[in-house]
């Protein structure tokens, strides 16, 4: 392990340490610009001032990458294509408005991706299709205006999908169709205002969703819901004056169903 976090280093270049045994690299809170990866298991490189990712061209043991709170604008294609066993990569709280489309290439074994509080407005299709073993995905605090099915349909294995806190103003029909193992999903605080009858259609196992009250506007999109997930709802985040013209009979599966001041 070499931690030299809280100095001043502005530069880092590991294949100073190439031939040592190390495994676990830890440069937090430096002003690092840029940083090569090369050896090690694990790299933390948290609040620095680094703007771009430099690629790897032999990184087999990496296997977690944290660089939140830095500068980072851009991801590029392929730049971890050889860290076949990275599996926790954290970028939250950066600058990322672009990501290309082989940004992901090969990372067939990642599991926790974190890339909120960015600058993201939109995403290429099929830009996550190698991410089939991810569980946890946070983008959450961006600008995205659109779901759409190729972007997510390859996260098959996904639990958690945080997209709260955006500018979501659509999502395609049967978007979600393929997360058969979804169990928390937070659409909270966008601008999604209609839904169709298959927008959620096949997330039969999600438990906890987080929807905010703009959804509610009208009985329409509440039915589309209920007849979508067919919830176990907690009546107590809901007001029943609300609802009294609605039928629950089906509602049998959510452990938590959130509605947020939808009577303000």
């Amino acid at each position: 392990l070499i931690d030299l976090s809280f100095n001043k280093l502005s530069h880092f270049d590991n294949q100073y340490f190439y031939h040592l045994p190390i495994s676990k690299i830890i440069v937090n809170n430096n002003n690092l610009s840029q940083m090569s990866f090369v050896k090690g298991d694990l790299w933390l490189g948290n609040d620095n001032n680094l703007e771009e990712l430099e690629c790897l061209f032999d990184g087999r043991e990496l296997v977690q990458i944290n660089l939140n709170n830095n500068q980072i604008r851009v991801l590029r294609s392929y730049c971890f294509s050889l860290s076949n066993n990275l599996k926790l990569y954290y970028l939250r709280n950066n600058r990322i408005f672009r990501i290309e489309r082989y940004a992901f290439f090969k990372l067939i074994h990642l599991t926790d991706l974190d890339l909120s509080i960015n600058n993201l407005s939109s995403l290429s299709s099929f830009v996550f299709n190698d991410l089939k073993s991810l569980i946890y995905f946070n983008i959450s605090f961006n600008k995205l205006e659109f779901v759409y099915k190729d972007l997510i349909s390859s996260l098959i294995n996904l639990v958690v999908f945080d997209i709260s806190n955006n500018r979501i103003k659509f999502i395609e029909q049967e978007a979600f169709f393929n997360l058969k193992y979804l169990r928390k999903l937070y659409l909270n605080n966008n601008l999604l205002t209609h839904i169709e009858n298959s927008t959620f259609l096949g997330l039969e196992s999600t438990k906890d969703i987080y929807i905010s009250k703009e959804l509610f506007s009208n009985q329409e999109n509440i039915l589309r819901i209920i007849n979508s997930f067919q919830p176990k709802i907690i009546r107590k985040v809901l007001d029943y004056r609300f609802f009294d013209s609605l039928n629950f009979y089906s509602l049998e599966k959510h452990k938590t169903f959130e509605i947020k001041n939808c009577l303000d």
